[in-house]
């Protein structure tokens, strides 16, 4: 016995129906967290893809003449081999794609369109979150005046109202504040 290897794997196109049972979306927030991702439920109703699968997409980021990707590379990179990699994106094989392998392989090949797929099958849109970054004190001293500009342009707006009356000179002034 492999004790390294699971001998069952969740597919990965089993996510979103298991999401939609469990009314809840963790298991897509985690794979999204790994790698820097938040979704958003859409307003409105999942769009389901009749024509196209989990599997579709995935041979098609293989395949795709464009990339000329080295599949045996992906394998290995991935922990299995090249045989098993083209047996989990063949249509007819009874053999899924491991959700655990979602991730590194949108890493691996730097694209997410797997992830985007099963998003847009739950009703939801991905995107990136911004890089964070410390605030320094030239950042601290900009949102400082741009505090400052907004108190002052209010305050010309409210005496400008003070006789509720705007005149054109007023209006101008205060369009050239803000």
């Amino acid at each position: 016995i492999n004790a390294t290897r699971p001998k069952a794997r969740f597919p990965a196109e089993y996510i979103v129906p298991l999401s939609h049972e469990l009314g809840h979306f963790r298991l897509l927030d985690h794979l999204e967290g790994t790698i820097g991702r938040v979704a958003l439920i859409l307003p409105g109703r999942p769009m389901p893809s009749a024509q196209l699968t989990l599997r579709d997409v995935l041979r098609r980021i293989i395949d795709s003449p464009e990339k000329k990707r080295d599949g045996e590379l992906l394998a290995k990179q991935l922990g299995t081999d090249y045989r098993q990699l083209r047996y989990f994106v063949t249509h007819g094989s009874n053999r899924h794609f491991p959700a655990e392998f979602l991730v590194p392989f949108c890493r691996q090949l730097h694209d997410y369109t797997p992830l985007d797929f099963l998003e847009s099958q739950a009703g939801r849109l991905a995107f990136p979150l911004p890089p964070r970054r410390t605030l320094g004190v030239s950042d601290i001293a900009e949102v400082h005046k741009l505090l400052q500009e907004s108190l002052d342009a209010t305050r010309i707006a409210l005496g400008s109202m003070e006789d509720d009356r705007i005149d054109v000179a007023e209006a101008r002034g205060m369009i050239s504040e803000f």
